[in-house]
């Protein structure tokens, strides 16, 4: 195989890893929501342009979709909802050590963008969603491609500071953990025996 079909092959994989994770993460954050109704009324929630998907404070649930209806409550947060940095994470660590030029990821978050979308409608619609693949969603992943030019150096930094802070906490936990396997490695097996009562 040539060095462009094994490029190619390695581009597939990640795009379908970003898809299957982002319904993996989508489907974990409807079970802690209790029961099938709450579910329900959070995807549908999630559809929206301004909902929990892209942003770290969506608008309101319930809250007017027209932006020009006075009582309509603009999101905050753009790119950092939390289901945005915990699939953007992983993929952005790959970069490291690259000789590329840096660039704001925009190819990276479009998947992410559409890999979310999908999730969702395949929980509302579990019969009717393609394979996460350019011929079903290349077409969306281009225009969020598109609507990530607005998007300006102030924002990327935050966002991609963000990342770098879900990064290190994972990280942390994982060295506390470690650390609390160094104290205790003497001890692990040292259960006292049952006693009768």
């Amino acid at each position: 195989m040539t060095t462009f079909g094994q490029a190619y092959n390695r581009i597939n994989e990640k795009r379908s890893s970003v898809g299957s994770m982002a319904l993996k993460n989508i489907k974990s954050h409807i079970k802690t929501l209790g029961d099938d109704q709450s579910g329900r009324e959070w995807l549908r929630w999630a559809v929206r342009v301004d909902g929990p998907l892209f942003f770290k404070v969506p608008t309101p649930y319930g809250c007017p979709s027209n932006r020009k209806d006075p009582g309509y409550v603009n999101p905050q947060g753009r790119l950092m909802s939390k289901f945005m940095l915990q699939l953007a994470t992983p993929f952005l660590l790959l970069k490291s050590g690259s000789v590329a030029k840096p660039t704001h990821p925009r190819g990276l978050f479009s998947l992410v963008m559409a890999a979310l979308e999908r999730a969702v409608r395949a929980c509302l619609q579990a019969d009717n969603v393609k394979d996460f693949s350019n011929d079903h969603w290349g077409s969306k992943v281009v225009s969020y491609y598109a609507s990530l030019a607005a998007v300006n150096d102030h924002r990327w930094k935050e966002v991609l500071d963000a990342c770098n802070d879900n990064s290190l906490s994972e990280n942390e936990d994982d060295e506390a953990n470690i650390s609390l396997l160094d104290t205790n490695r003497a001890v692990l097996f040292d259960f006292s025996s049952p006693q009768k009562a």
